[in-house]
């Protein structure tokens, strides 16, 4: 064998290792939330958001200092020689801090409200990631409860088939047991498609193509003692989003009252001629301006950015009020799965001994089918209900998450 058929070999291993490797990893919720977090096209839009208001700020900022320009011009008459000159412009508003001080309190503001929003735009991504990831480990604990009952149906057929072969059993119980292990069979395969549409729509918010592959059970995180609701509604992210918005609303009336004042502006100008002749020059100049009659353009702007800034209070505390509710409505569904996931183990626990015991009756003649039956039927409901409050008690979770603006 030739050295190039060598390596080309071990290239290919390599290769089926690396993908093999990458199917069969396991796909954990820190590793889907950093994923996230670097590929989610809304996530990174909001990030860009963020950087353009911080941008705005520093624009702002930059009008405080000096502006200087730079101008040359070349002149030349008829039957004379050409005349070249260039002249350095420097202007400068006088007391900066003072006159452009609303800017930039407005600013800085509108670059707190733009970082509460992220937080929120953020919380609100996390949620449908983290319900999307639920929805994976959900349908995959479904698949794996269908499996087994699969197998557990076809036990029980292939029971009532030795029965009735033995005449302790009769022919309806038998085609009952035959269509309830068909049934068993076509829930599991419908369970694998939803288990496959709910790794596309987790890839699809993660924003990548890798390879979907979890590992259950789903996580119940414990409840914690009940808060102040009152007091952590004051730090969601969309409350203190609003409260800057009403203090970036004083700050341009304030810009609004300044702009209709007066404005000191002191300047400094310097030439060079280049042609010989002994013009150069250094000029400096101080102009005041204040305007007198606008047609009452000045009030009404004033007017409506205060309209505009009373209405934003009045928003605000509507949206206390309802934060604080949805806060209460989150933290208590959660208790509520919580405890009903308690209570529906015990009842899965007793349902497994019952079938145990009812499993051993039938067998040996000491029960009838439809008693059996029903125990049975029992038993795959009580599993199948774990299933769904364990769902259900995530789900509550990061709903209370994002409802604090939290990951």
């Amino acid at each position: 064998m030739s050295k190039k058929i060598i390596w080309a070999s071990i290239f290919l291993s390599l290769v089926l290792f690396s993908n093999s490797g990458l199917a069969s990893s396991v796909l954990d919720w820190p590793t889907c939330l950093a994923l996230a977090k670097t590929h989610n096209k809304t996530l990174l839009a909001a990030q860009l958001d963020l950087l353009q208001a911080s941008s705005n700020l520093q624009l702002v900022k930059a009008g405080l200092g000096p502006s200087v320009s730079l101008s040359s011009q070349y002149n030349q008459a008829v039957h004379s020689s050409g005349n070249t000159s260039a002249k350095i412009n420097i202007s400068q508003e006088l007391f900066p801090a003072l006159w452009q001080s609303p800017e930039v309190t407005e600013g800085t503001l509108k670059l707190q409200a733009a970082h509460y929003d992220f937080l929120d735009t953020k919380a609100s991504i996390i949620h449908d990631l983290y319900t999307a990831y639920i929805e994976v480990l959900y349908q995959q604990a479904l698949l794996e409860l269908n499996t087994k009952i699969v197998t557990r149906r076809k036990a029980n057929m292939d029971l009532v088939h030795a029965k009735y072969q033995s005449g302790s059993e009769h022919i309806g119980d038998q085609e009952w047991s035959d269509a309830q292990y068909q049934q068993a069979q076509l829930i599991k395969k419908q369970n694998q498609r939803k288990l496959d549409l709910a790794k596309q729509n987790l890839q699809q918010l993660i924003g990548t193509t890798v390879p979907i592959v979890t590992k259950g059970p789903i996580e119940s995180h414990p409840l914690i003692s009940r808060p102040s609701i009152a007091q952590l509604t004051l730090e969601v992210p969309i409350i203190k989003k609003s409260a800057a918005l009403i203090e970036a609303a004083n700050a341009t009336i304030k810009i609004q009252e300044k702009e209709n004042g007066a404005l000191l502006v002191a300047t400094l100008s310097a030439g060079k001629n280049f042609s010989g002749a002994p013009d150069d020059s250094v000029t400096g100049s101080l102009a005041f301006s204040m305007p007198i009659f606008q047609n009452g353009k000045a009030e009404l702007q004033i007017a409506i950015a205060t309209q505009k800034r009373d209405q934003l209070r009045l928003n605000h505390q509507n949206l206390l009020s309802k934060t604080q509710l949805d806060l209460e409505t989150k933290y208590t569904n959660w208790a509520t799965s919580i405890e009903n996931l308690i209570v529906q183990a015990s009842f899965l626990k007793a349902a497994e001994k019952r079938a145990e015991i009812e499993q051993a009756k039938y067998s040996l003649g000491l029960s009838t089918y439809e008693n059996w039956d029903a125990v049975e039927n029992n038993l795959i409901t009580q599993r199948t209900q774990i299933v769904n409050q364990q769902k259900e008690a995530a789900l509550a979770y990061i709903q209370w998450r994002a409802g604090l603006g939290q990951e």
